[in-house]
């Protein structure tokens, strides 16, 4: 149930347009902007907020012991990160009242990047976590 709980929480968080709501305070627009204006930081954030997605969709959709889902496994939570990624630029789009360009689509590789880094993350882990001699942790 926490992890449920985690994982709508993770979700919000993502699909929240928090840019719109700082623009009512210069100060808080200027530290989100020295946040995340740089290109560099708004990479590193998306591949953090959907890596932490995917590590929480793979533990929770697949038993600890199975550390291979199959492609169909690795497909569906690809999608639903797929989804929610869809949803979160749509959001942003209408927050901003502008058309879709290349930007979303490169947030979008960016986020299935993360996704898949994200996953392969968690299984290494846990592969090191259950090899023999591995102290638990």
């Amino acid at each position: 149930m926490k992890r449920i709980l985690f994982l709508l929480f993770w979700i919000a968080g993502i699909l929240f347009p928090a840019a719109w709501f700082v623009r009512f305070s210069a100060r808080g627009e200027a530290i989100f902007n020295t946040l995340f204006g740089p290109a560099w930081m708004h990479v590193a954030m998306h591949s953090f907020l959907y890596g932490v997605l995917a590590a929480v969709l793979l533990t929770s959709l697949f038993p600890r012991a199975n550390l291979r889902p199959s492609w169909q496994g690795v497909a569906r939570i690809l999608g639903l990160i797929l989804a929610v990624a869809l949803l979160q630029e749509g959001i942003q789009l209408l927050s901003q009242q502008r058309a879709p360009g290349g930007d979303e689509l490169f947030d979008l590789g960016v986020d299935l990047a993360g996704a898949g880094l994200g996953m392969a993350l968690v299984r290494r882990f846990l592969a090191r976590a259950q090899e023999p001699g591995a102290e638990p942790g």
